[in-house]
């Protein structure tokens, strides 16, 4: 045997070996038990670029809910009308969309919908729209899987069933109030920056009966920042604060929401109206603000306002009772 034989075979068998390897290479990175690896590692949505969204629709148990992005602001509609979104709650949905994954692909064809919960048309969904109308993804949403707790999806124009590794039933279950900027004061309100609070006004409050409040509260940014009686209020001079008790109410005021927006018609009425209450803070940054208290209405509902905004909230029997606090609930004991 010549060496030119000897190697041609060696060329033929170092071929054939290579060959072979790529085989089992490639038939262990595309088995059914590498291929679910590897869909736990995939997100659903590789492509989907989170600042290009401008619109969210979302099927829920109050109808369609829709949030828009006007000019970088996020905006909720209620009624045919644009409100102020939850920035945060928005971001939030965005980026579980962004990052959710595919557990595995349970099946395909009309009986794995029906199995999953996805047959009913539209069922529940959530598209994801561009500032021209176009879709950026469009994911139908069926039940959730008892084992781990994901969601079952199909993307539309897919038959496929997956399953993810997160549940999308909380966004697609929240009421148009998750989504909706309640706050009565700027986001960016901190307690810490309010170094003046007045308030007055004649109120019933549950289990605080009548209350009369006229007082003013001025902290002391340069000793402690302590809290005292502001020299125009008529209480006795010997009168000590609870400083921890003032900043919880500070706290309270700068966190304030309603429950929900009213229509247009009822603010315009309550506006004629004289408030029940009012308070009154300023900032060390010299910004002031005032929050207006109105009714109560029929089953002792009061209505808020603040100087910022042109919106006027029913609010909760245990806000109010936070910020219009007795001047006696807030003595050093």
């Amino acid at each position: 045997m010549n060496t030119a034989t000897i190697n041609s075979r060696t060329i033929v068998l170092v071929a054939l070996i290579f060959t072979l390897g790529m085989l089992y290479g490639l038939g262990m990175l595309y088995s059914p038990g590498r291929m679910q690896e590897r869909a736990r590692s995939e997100p659903l949505l590789p492509e989907l670029a989170v600042p290009m969204v401008q619109e969210i629709r979302m099927s829920s148990l109050e109808g369609v809910q829709t949030v828009v992005r006007r000019n970088g602001e996020w905006k909720i509609l209620i009624g045919g009308r644009e409100y102020p979104g939850h920035a945060r709650h928005i971001q939030s949905l965005l980026d579980l969309l962004a990052s959710v994954k595919q557990i595995r692909q349970v099946a395909a064809g009309s009986a794995a919908k029906a199995a999953f919960g996805l047959t009913e048309e539209p069922g529940r969904y959530i598209i994801l729209l561009d500032g021209d109308n176009i879709s950026l993804a469009h994911l139908h949403v069926g039940k959730r899987d008892g084992q781990d707790g994901g969601s079952f999806v199909r993307l539309d124009g897919h038959s496929q069933v997956v399953l993810l590794n997160r549940a999308l039933d909380f966004y697609l279950d929240a009421p148009s109030q998750f989504w909706s900027n309640l706050r009565l004061f700027p986001d960016d309100l901190k307690a810490e920056d309010i170094i003046r609070l007045a308030t007055r006004g004649r109120i019933n409050l549950p289990e605080l009966g009548e209350l009369y409040l006229d007082y003013v509260l001025v902290k002391d940014v340069e000793g402690g920042n302590t809290w005292n009686l502001g020299h125009d209020s008529r209480q006795r001079a010997s009168f000590k604060l609870d400083s921890t008790e003032v900043d919880s109410l500070a706290n309270a005021i700068a966190v304030m929401e309603g429950l929900a927006f009213s229509d247009q018609g009822a603010v315009a009425e309550k506006l004629t109206e004289k408030p029940v209450a009012e308070l009154d803070l300023r900032t060390r940054q010299g910004r002031e603000y005032r929050l207006l208290v109105f009714g109560p209405e029929e089953g002792g509902v009061y209505y808020t306002k603040s100087s910022e905004s042109s919106y006027l909230f029913p609010t909760a029997d245990w806000r109010l009772p936070l910020v219009l606090k007795p001047l006696s609930s807030l003595e050093q004991q």
